[in-house]
C-alpha cells in the first residue's frame, strides 16, 4: 500500500484498518462483479459489414487468373486464433493471493496472541529487585 507510505502513516491501528479494508475489498470483488447497476434497455446493434469494409478493402482481381490457373493459389479462410479462457487462469491466481493474505493475517493473529499471553504486567517489572539494582 503505497498510499500509507506516501502519506507517512505511522499509526499501527490505521495501517491495520487499511490492510483489512484491502483484504475485504479483494474478497468482495467477485460478488460485486455480478451486480449489474446499469443495463441497456435495448440491444446494441453493430453493423459488421461496415467495419469489415473499412478494415480490409477487397483486392482487385485481375483478368489473367483464367489464363494461368496453376499460378493462382486458392484463397483459404484465415485461421481463427483461439482466445484462451482467462477465467481458468485468473480465478486460481486470485484465490492464491487471497489465501496468502488470509494466511498472513492468521500468522499475525497467532503471533500477537502468543505475545499477549506471555506478557507480564509492567508494574511487576518495575518492582523487581534486579531492576532497581541496575539503576544505581
Amino acid at each position: 500500500m503505497a498510499g500509507i507510505k506516501i502519506l507517512r502513516v505511522k499509526n499501527v491501528v490505521a495501517q491495520k484498518i487499511a490492510w483489512t479494508l484491502v483484504l475485504l475489498a479483494a474478497l468482495a470483488m467477485p460478488m460485486m462483479m455480478r451486480w449489474q447497476v446499469w443495463q441497456p434497455r435495448a440491444a446494441v446493434v453493430v453493423p459488421m459489414h461496415r467495419l469489415m469494409a473499412e478494415a480490409a478493402p477487397t483486392p482487385e482481381i485481375s483478368t489473367n487468373i483464367a489464363l494461368f490457373p496453376s499460378v493462382v493459389e486458392v484463397a483459404r479462410p484465415a485461421k481463427q486464433s483461439e482466445i484462451p479462457n482467462w477465467k481458468s487462469f485468473v480465478v486460481p491466481v486470485y484465490l492464491l493471493i487471497a489465501g496468502i493474505l488470509l494466511l498472513r493475517i492468521a500468522i499475525g493473529l497467532a503471533l500477537s496472541s502468543r505475545l499477549w499471553s506471555r506478557a507480564q504486567p509492567a508494574s511487576v517489572l518495575l518492582e523487581s529487585e534486579s531492576f532497581g539494582a541496575h539503576q544505581r
